[in-house]
């Protein structure tokens, strides 16, 4: 996220607001543990770059920032490199002030002759010269401390050098120590620890990060200068209590850092990133006294009015105020060990996995040995069954998906006799929301219901467990799906067609469903299930959630869990006539990759379709769609475009520029009509030798289209969904573009969503995965020889199928197929040498999955040598560039006045002279002609006309290679190479 200069000079804000920090240990403290992209604050401007957090307390932060130098770059003149963070003095600090900073500068001489040495200079000034290697070898350097950050290259001066070096760099790497042992205070509350800030007049903020493992604990006191004090308490782990008022924040009790802030005097308190504040008092007089901190934990990174850091050696802050503390000498916190079960594990409230507030309870991180695979089949029932249930019962469920959607928990209790009626409550997940509805019947036959729901970003078809809790506190209804919480509030209906009904009402009984319930179509399951167990609960209508396709490892009702095996075995006997296991899909045991021998590098692990029939011996697969790649048939684990050592492999691309252009056309692409397709994906860079809109890719009922010169692309879907998407032509990087099929429940509308990079849309469509495959076009962009113009290209091209629950054919299964593949052979062996043409081995743009899911910033352009970084045309800015621009740009705009002063006086003076004669002007109903144009024209960017097909025509459909571009483990690919730029 991008702020202009310009408003640093007309605003004052704080960069903590906006979710900016100066460094990624600073993201760290502020309660981020997952590495991902974070805003790094520079003067006047945030750069969106990747950090990596320790996994184990004690570890260090790592910020990861790119360059230009990703790819290979001939070395022609002096030149400065550009970078992720264009901020050259943010850049210098981070390699200043970091613990330990490196990089690798990659040479490739091409061996001509007067070949010679060059020189590099980094960020924080360091030259270094980088001799001619004598046999021409690859070298690599490696750029340690205040060597790394690469940013000028120099050539040799000396006459008659052939600078000929080709250079590529590593990421910029630079790690930085989460604690100063000086300025960590480590708290026992059973020894009476603790600290104490006393407040003066000019403190206007108190900061703080901490962590603990305690669910329920003192966390914050507040003493007033009325003699009134409030109690801020920490509540199983999620909730916050303000003098009783409630909060729902997110798991604090998990080990990792957070961070405590309270703004003064307007008496607000916030938590990590939270945008919305809890407020202390309404009373606007009220003055704060002195602040106790009364947690068990850690704490660090204590500040005064936002800058002045407090550590316990730490003296002269008495005029902001005065602070004491007590520590039990030589305490050692170990604050979840990795190496036993700890309620760090849980993410759960402790009431919901211990049955109790204080006594902390403790979890592994699951058992795919000792879980259960549900599995969604026509002709069985998948589900636990208990009738050890009432509303106000805590339920906690751990599991994994194999799908994106599927039933959780369903509850049914007998409610008031009074009343009548049952009280059903639903928590059950489609996509990547997950629904938490309870319903209470009324005395006049409706319903009042209370629903919530909490967004997963990444969904819950992934590698990792997830753990999904409803508890209650103080008569309110809460649902937590891992760190994140929300409260069921009252709910219009909006979730009334997904609940499921019971036939009749449950008298003196209750029942809670664990992964699905009686739910079908066909007679199937429900014919073995008893009559009794049928008239309550047999469900047959179409809207409804469907069964959990996954694992459950754990579920736990008030705090207590429950033997799944003894579960199982009981509902044998409550469910059916007669005891049969097989009248279940369940099975003891969980799809293990891993046991495989198969790398999913961090997908889902799937189950094999044959895991649903007799057969259970065939290897599971991986979801490797979801990192946009498909399946190594030789080894079952997804194939990845780099190398262990991060280096991207070469793969042939497929240019989208020509100087004599014609459309190709492929057809049969390979396709299985028996699964279902539900995702189709291209990796590309876009051409830019274009101003009008030119369609690139025509898939018959998807076509992809490029104009004004690579900054516009348009992805139309059926003539009926067009979405038009701005990109910057400059950025090295390939981009993705993705359509794939939402996940519905019942008879509701299809959708589908439409991605550029991080840019994602939904769209009603029910049409498009039915005809793509028929036959793809490719349509180059005509360019002229010697043209500057990007030529772009298609890196990847491919679709995922799903399994189709409606067909019990062998070929019904999870997997994907890399068109691309086809497409090259079929321009290899076409025998045209202009085909042959559209083949490329050179890189033609830079993967980062980091732009597709958090669109990070461009890795920045190798220009024109800068050292003040004040250039118009520095790749790299410094502290000081945005302020000459903002100068310039003032100095401009006042000439601009001035002139217009002068000009206006002019016209005054000759007006008089012609005694206020008005000068002629044409116009054409009733408008102004300027130039001989209407001067409220609009332009229009219109589809050419597609030319005819050339060449190829109706060929039979012939099977794919394994591996024609070498990207198999039986043929290794190489590496992008030098001479191939």
């Amino acid at each position: 996220m991008r702020r202009s200069p310009l408003l640093l000079v007309l605003l004052l804000f704080n960069s903590r607001a906006l979710g900016a920090y100066r460094s990624c240990r600073d993201h760290y403290l502020q309660g981020s543990f997952r590495d991902g992209a974070f805003e790094i604050q520079g003067i006047g401007e945030s750069f969106l770059v990747n950090c990596e957090f320790p996994k184990e307390s004690g570890r260090a932060v790592t910020t990861v920032v790119e360059s230009a130098l990703a790819k290979w770059h001939l070395i022609t003149q002096n030149q400065t490199v550009g970078y992720q963070i264009r901020d050259r003095q943010l850049l210098s600090d981070l390699v200043e002030r970091s613990d330990s900073c490196e990089q690798t500068l990659y040479i490739q001489w091409q061996g001509l002759e007067y070949e010679t040495s060059f020189t590099i200079e980094s960020v924080t000034g360091m030259q270094r010269s980088v001799p001619k290697s004598a046999m021409n070898e690859q070298l690599a350097v490696n750029l340690v401390g205040s060597e790394a950050g690469l940013l000028h290259l120099f050539m040799d001066s000396a006459p008659f050098a052939n600078q000929s070096a080709f250079v590529r760099a590593s990421p910029l790497r630079c790690s930085q120590a989460v604690l100063n042992q000086t300025c960590l205070f480590t708290f026992n509350k059973e020894d009476s620890d603790g600290l104490s800030v006393n407040f003066y007049q000019n403190l206007s903020s108190l900061e703080f990060s901490f962590r603990t493992e305690k669910p329920t604990m003192p966390f914050v006191r507040v003493y007033l200068a009325n003699k009134q004090y409030i109690n801020i308490d920490l509540i199983d782990g999620y909730l916050l209590t303000v003098n009783h008022l409630i909060h729902p924040i997110k798991l604090l009790s998990d080990g990792h850092w957070h961070r405590f802030r309270l703004q003064y005097p307007q008496m607000d308190v916030y938590i990590d990133d939270a945008k919305t504040a809890m407020k202390i008092t309404s009373d606007v007089d009220a003055r704060i006294d002195r602040v106790d901190v009364a947690l068990s934990g850690e704490l660090t990174a204590l500040t005064l009015n936002g800058d002045r850091l407090i550590c316990s050696d730490t003296r002269g802050a008495i005029d902001l105020a005065q602070i004491t503390y007590q520590m039990t000498p030589n305490l050692i916190l170990d604050i979840c060990p990795s190496y036993e079960d700890n309620y760090c594990n849980c993410k759960a409230p402790n009431s919901a996995v211990a049955g109790d507030h204080y006594k902390p309870a403790k979890c592994n991180k699951g058992s795919l040995e000792d879980g259960y695979h549900l599995m969604r089949d026509n002709r069985a029932m998948s589900f636990f069954y208990t009738n050890n249930y009432h509303p106000y019962a805590t339920v906690s469920v751990l599991f994994k998906s194999y799908a994106d959607t599927g039933l959780l928990i369903f509850g049914a209790s007998e409610s008031d006799p009074s009343i009548g009626g049952v009280i059903r409550t639903q928590v059950y997940f489609r996509n990547n929301i997950m629904n938490a509805v309870i319903c209470h019947p009324k005395s006049d036959g409706s319903e009042k219901c209370r629903a919530c729901s909490i967004t997963e970003p990444k969904g819950f078809r992934t590698a990792e467990w997830n753990r999904v809790s409803l508890f209650n506190y103080k008569d309110y209804h809460y649902l937590t799906v891992n760190e994140d919480i929300c409260q069921l509030t009252p709910d219009e209906g909006l979730f009334n067609t997904d609940i499921y009904k019971l036939n009749k009402p449950l008298k003196d009984k209750s029942a809670l469903f664990i992964g699905g319930t009686l739910y079908a179509k066909n007679p199937g399951p429900w014919q073995v299930a008893s009559r009794e167990f049928k008239d309550y609960f047999w469900e047959h209508t179409r809207e409804k959630p469907q069964s959990l396709e996954g694992c459950i490892g754990e579920i736990r009702v008030n705090g207590n869990q429950l033997n799944l095996e003894d579960l199982f075995e009981k509902q044998l006997y409550s469910v059916l006539d007669e005891p049969k296991a097989e009248a279940f899909s369940m099975t003891k045991g969980c799809v293990s990759c891993e046991a495989a021998h198969i790398n999913c590098q961090g997908t889902a692990c799937l189950p094999a379709p044959s895991l649903f029939g007799k057969s259970k011996q065939s290897a599971p697969t991986c979801a490797c769609e979801d990192l946009y790649t498909v399946t190594d048939p030789t080894t079952g684990s997804c194939r990845l475009a780099h190398n262990e050592a991060g280096d991207q492999l070469l793969s042939p691309s497929i240019l989208l520029s020509s100087t004599t252009p014609s459309p190709v056309t492929v057809f049969n692409l390979p396709i299985n009509r028996r699964a279902e397709m539900y995702r189709f994906w291209m990796i590309m860079t876009f051409p830019t030798g274009s101003k009008e809109l030119h369609t690139v890719v025509d898939l018959q009922s998807l076509w992809i289209q490029v104009g004004d010169y690579g900054r516009v692309v348009v992805v139309e879907i059926d003539n009926s969904i067009r979405e038009t998407f701005n990109v910057d032509p400059s950025d090295e990087r390939a981009h993705l573009i993705s359509v794939k099929r939402r996940a519905t429940l019942g008879t509701s509308m299809s959708w589908i969503t439409v991605q550029l990079d991080n840019d994602v849309r939904h769209t009603q469509n029910a049409e498009f995965f039915a005809y793509v495959g028929e036959k793809i076009v490719i349509d180059p962009v005509a360019i002229v020889p010697g043209d500057e113009a990007k030529t772009g290209c298609i890196m990847d091209i491919g679709v995922a199928y799903d399994v189709n629950e409606n067909s019990v054919h062998r070929e019904n299964q999870k997997f994907q197929i890399d068109w691309k593949e086809f497409i090259l052979y079929q321009l290899h062996n076409s025998g045209s040498d202009y085909y042959k043409s559209l083949v490329s081995l050179n890189q033609c743009g830079v993967r980062d999955p980091s732009l597709w899911t958090s669109g990070t910033e461009s890795f920045g352009v190798v220009g024109d040598y800068d050292p003040k970084g004040v250039s118009w045309t520095s790749p790299l800015g410094s502290a000081n560039s945005w302020l000459w621009m903002v100068v310039a740009a003032v100095v401009i705009f006042v000439v601009l006045i001035l002139s217009f002063c002068c000009l206006f006086c002019i016209c005054s003076r000759k007006g008089r002279k012609t005694h206020g004669r008005k000068s002629p002007r044409s116009e054409v109903n009733g408008k102004l002609l300027e130039n001989g144009y209407h001067s409220d024209r609009s332009t229009f960017l219109e589809t050419p006309e597609p030319p005819v097909d050339y060449l190829l025509k109706e060929s039979p459909r012939i099977d794919a290679p394994k591996s024609p571009s070498g990207t198999s483990k039986n043929s290794k690919a190489p590496l992008v190479r030098p001479e191939d730029v």
